[in-house]
């Protein structure tokens, strides 16, 4: 996982904890308002009368009546269901029938050439080096060489015996 991925999925938790703690916080404040002491749980079990008219349940306008569906369309339904398994199984057979039609027709086209080549090897054996084989390349051209240039190292020069033609002044002489 990258590293804002990570990131982003730690700050969601964070946000999620801090917005559940905010909502939670305001919920139970009534009943947390004052402690529970024997009095205040004697007087509200004697304060408790039961209110059965106070329970109603809200009319809903937009709901449509619950009336089971027709026999009729639910028996259409059931036949339009069955036709369409029926439909795919036909087509899935189909289908399995063009593929084995398919696979029958390669493995009879790998028995031809497999047939085929041990027929030219056999033609090959039984003719032998009696036949010449005619060749189709044409006679080789000679062409003439072509004069290239060849370097030659210049001749290295033996050193001059050094003569001495005056006096000199570190000369002995």
């Amino acid at each position: 996982m990258s590293r804002w991925l990570k990131v982003t999925i730690v700050m969601a938790a964070a946000a999620f904890v801090v917005a559940f703690r905010f909502s939670a916080d305001g919920n139970d404040a009534d009943a947390t308002s004052a402690p529970v002491s024997a009095e205040r749980a004697s007087a509200a079990v004697e304060g408790a009368k039961p209110v059965a008219s106070a329970v109603r349940l809200a009319q809903v306008v937009a709901l449509p009546s619950l009336a089971k569906e027709p026999a009729a369309r639910t028996a259409a339904r059931a036949k339009k269901e069955a036709a369409e398994r029926k439909a795919r199984a036909a087509a899935k057979k189909k289908e399995a029938a063009r593929k084995k039609r398919i696979a029958e027709r390669r493995k009879k086209a790998a028995a031809k050439r497999k047939r085929e080549a041990a027929a030219a090897k056999r033609r090959a054996a039984t003719a032998g080096p009696s036949t010449p084989r005619v060749s189709a390349t044409p006679a080789p051209t000679v062409q003439p060489p072509v004069a290239t240039p060849v370097y030659r190292a210049p001749a290295p020069q033996a050193p001059q015996k050094k003569t001495y033609v005056g006096k000199d002044f570190d000369s002995e002489g």
